[in-house]
């Protein structure tokens, strides 16, 4: 619970700790049990002699975890780094996703954080962020980067659980990324709270007086038992960072069914065995846990045994619409959609009009990156729907949930829906295995709401290489006609770089995030139309025009390049 003794509610405005320092060197007796073999020798001994793991093994200081480069984290053949564990981010049960996402010169930023209109929390929450932000600019401030696909990053994504619609775990995933770094720094930080209080919950507000040596104990020995980390087993460092002292125990998550505890990476095995982790189901916590003080009368019952599972939300069970731009096959038009099974899908028989679109006429596509957001991507659809006009958006996989009316919406008024990665990280520097990751989860989430599969990709900050193309199965959507609205935000500059430099055939980017993009889009879809322009999505203007668009290929403007 780092986050919450950091930023506390009286407390806000005090600066997260990036402070890396080394890890206990370990001694003779612990490179002896890096041995999977002498494990389990060892744990056989301890269960003839009745003994436990930690009456068994002297009491250590705890030393400060490294959280900086090092040289054991697994890495694909071609040296690119396996950000899997770290971006598996299924849990969304509470809060509303929102996202800084910067573009620069020599770094990148994506982040994302939940808000739950709770104004105590989501004070907290921000500064929390933006001191993260600051301390990542603070560390680039000099850096050069000497090519495009070698920008520093930070990325930043969460996981949040809900327990009796009171208490909510957040748990964020900080990645940050130099080229020079042997990997990626990443740790994690985790905050409850009482929602009904707006308090935050600490383990020692649940922990009965004097139980944390039973917890521990509890945690050694799921941990030592666990074969996932019987590669990576260090005694002295298992020791230390799993010895019954708060510091130790200051992560933690609250689910329906258990109690969780997270490890920093280094704290008790080495770095590539990630980030270690304990469920402790609340029935084996009695005497341990209580969560009837401190104002959590009833919460769980006496031990948690007893929540219902979480409702869903009954929209999400409905069947979603479907949209004329959306046959698997990427040059396909409205006619093939049945080729494409999509027929078979629930709705298909509610598609919007196909739109005639005049191949002799100029027109231009408007794309939008990184949403949706419901204020200023639904003030964009307003404005199109107000002048018969489409575009294309590429969202991000984590902002779907939040957001399905507005991608149901997109689809019903014949707009394409395009991927841009689950969590905007930097895909030309993820494993195949990763970067295959981030594209199909946001295929599955757009598919769950919207009833559609995206057909067209664009990368993260425009960046591709040939592993890129390659591994992605769609075409590759960049843009001729940059607005950079993201730097600006200036409704007057964004579209005025539009429309002094707007050709036939431009694809122009701009981003659905901010209000005063969705300001420019009401000065610049009016004037486009009066120039006689035709807007229209990615795939109406490449049909338009008789190009097929092919998986893997990349497109600029109306032709591939």
């Amino acid at each position: 619970m780092k986050l919450l003794e950091e930023y506390s509610l009286d407390t806000c405005p005090l600066k997260a700790s990036h402070e890396r320092t080394e890890s206990a060197v370990p001694g003779t007796l612990a490179r002896l049990f890096k041995s999977g073999a002498m494990i389990l020798v060892f744990m056989m001994i301890i269960t003839l002699s009745g003994c436990s793991v930690v009456s068994m093994v002297p009491a250590s200081a705890l030393e400060d975890t490294s959280l900086g480069p090092r040289k054991d984290f697994k890495q694909g053949v071609d040296g690119r780094y396996k950000y899997l564990q770290q971006s598996n981010t299924e849990n969304h049960q509470a809060g509303t996703v929102e996202s800084v996402i910067e573009y620069g010169e020599d770094s990148v930023i994506g982040v994302h954080y939940p808000v739950f209109g709770k104004e105590e929390i989501d004070t907290v929450t921000r500064q929390f962020v933006e001191d993260t932000i600051s301390g990542f600019m603070s560390e680039v401030d000099d850096f050069e980067a000497e090519h495009s696909d070698l920008k520093a990053e930070l990325n930043v994504d969460y996981e949040t659980w809900l327990v009796e619609d009171r208490l909510v775990s957040i748990k964020f995933i900080i990645l940050m990324n130099m080229p020079y770094y042997a990997h990626p720094d990443v740790r994690i930080e985790t905050a409850v709270y009482d929602l009904e209080m707006q308090q935050p919950v600490l383990l020692r507000d649940i922990l009965i007086e004097g139980s944390l040596p039973k917890l521990a104990q509890l945690a050694r020995d799921d941990l030592a038992a666990n074969p996932d980390y019987s590669d990576y087993f260090d005694l002295d460092l298992f020791t230390s960072g799993t010895e019954p002292v708060d510091e130790n125990y200051s992560h933690f998550l609250l689910t329906q069914e258990h109690l969780v505890l997270l490890f920093q990476k280094y704290q008790i095995f080495a770095g590539a065995a990630g980030e270690p982790r304990v469920e402790i189901p609340y029935g084996s916590l009695e005497g341990i846990i209580d969560f009837t003080k401190h104002g959590l009368v009833g919460l769980m019952g006496s031990h948690g045994s007893s929540e219902p599972p979480l409702q869903q939300d009954p929209s999400a069970q409905q069947a979603p619409p479907r949209g004329p731009d959306y046959p698997r096959d990427p040059g396909a038009g409205p006619d093939n959609k049945g080729k494409s099974g999509n027929t078979e899908e629930p709705g298909a028989g509610d598609l919007p009009a196909v739109r005639e679109i005049d191949p002799d006429k100029p027109m231009v596509a408007l794309t939008f990156d990184d949403g949706p957001f419901a204020r200023s991507t639904g003030s964009i659809l307003d404005t199109l729907k107000a002048h018969d006009a489409v575009a294309t958006f590429f969202v991000l996989g984590n902002r779907v949930p939040d957001n399905a009316d507005i991608l149901k919406r997109m689809v019903n008024e014949g707009h394409q829906i395009g991927n841009h990665s689950l969590s905007h990280k930097q895909l030309t520097t993820l494993a195949v295995e990763e970067l295959q990751y981030q594209i199909e989860k946001t295929q599955s989430a757009v598919k769950s709401v919207a009833g559609i599969e995206p057909v067209v990709m664009r990368p993260t900050y425009g960046s591709y290489n040939d592993e890129l193309r390659q591994s992605i199965d769609m075409p590759v959507i960049l843009w001729s006609l940059d607005t950079r609205d993201w730097e600006t935000r200036d409704a007057a500059y964004v579209s005025k770089q539009v429309l002094e430099n707007v050709r036939d055939g431009d694809i122009i980017l701009m981003h659905d995030i901010y209000m005063s993009t969705a300001d420019a889009v009401k000065i610049i879809v009016p004037e486009l139309e009066s120039r006689g322009y035709q807007i229209v999505t990615i795939s109406e203007l490449y049909r338009a025009r008789g190009v097929s668009l092919e998986a893997g290929k990349v497109y600029r403007r109306e032709a591939g390049t």
